[in-house]
């Protein structure tokens, strides 16, 4: 991908796809399965497998906390105020830059979105 179409994606990421209220959901909800949280939960295939036959996620709280560092180590007050959030259930806690942030970060997988050069686009005369 060009910089210029990485540049419009993360930016459509974080003023129309941060917004979305479905996005908004996944973020806030703190059960294991199908929502953000998941990843840092279910992230080896063993913990995937595990969850399948059991309904039990059984990850140590330990590497939980590991995952989320990592996954903010950019930012680390964000990582921070996420596992306060996790802790708490307190929704006060998630800001805008938070949405904005996870937005940013998800792959082209979790997302969805697609950058297309117009050029190469054909319109129907």
């Amino acid at each position: 991908m060009e910089e210029s179409e990485t540049l419009a994606l993360q930016k459509y990421l974080r003023l129309v796809y941060s917004k979305d209220p479905t996005f908004r959901e996944m973020i806030l909800d703190l059960s294991v399965n199908m929502t953000f949280i998941e990843r840092f939960y279910l992230s080896s295939n063993q913990e995937k497998n595990r969850f399948n036959k059991t309904g039990i996620a059984g990850t140590e709280n330990e590497i939980v906390r590991s995952r989320i560092s990592s996954f903010f180590s950019t930012d680390a007050e964000l990582g921070n105020c996420f596992l306060r959030y996790m802790e708490t259930g307190d929704k006060s806690i998630i800001g805008e830059e938070m949405f904005d942030f996870i937005a940013a970060a998800q792959t082209e997988d979790e997302h969805g979105f697609v950058t297309l050069d117009p050029e190469s686009i054909e319109l129907c005369k």
